[in-house]
């Protein structure tokens, strides 16, 4: 693995740690209960999981601060999944719900060539 392939993969993993740090807040899953139950509107984003897709370990810690929630996969993997990622991202840097969306898409189309290096 090259320097700099090598760097990135450290910023995401720190970014990926911090996501899980918001994530797990009571602060977020407040907003992921209301989320779920309809009170607020998010329509489904499909861009994977960002940082998350390179660390496995980080990955079932992330799907299980969604495991309380009684709903469909559907919603569960595209709903409340990116919008739990969005809503750390906007509370990590300070970012728009739109800003945090692009990033988090980003951190997507990063992730990709970095997964397709190791195969």
């Amino acid at each position: 693995m090259r320097a700099s392939s090598k760097f990135h993969e450290e910023h995401l993993k720190r970014e990926a740690l911090n996501v899980l740090t918001i994530v797990a807040s009571p602060e977020c899953q407040r907003h992921l209960a209301m989320v779920a139950r309809g009170e607020i509107q998010k329509n489904e984003t499909q861009a994977g999981l960002g940082p998350f897709n390179l660390f496995k370990d980080l990955q079932t810690t992330l799907l299980d601060c969604l495991e309380s929630y009684e709903v469909g996969a559907n919603m569960k993997y595209n709903v409340l999944l990116p919008e739990a990622i969005i809503f750390s991202l906007m509370k990590i840097h300070n970012y728009s719900w739109e800003e945090a969306k692009t990033n988090f898409i980003e951190y997507s189309a990063i992730v990709e060539p970095c997964l397709e290096s190791q195969e």
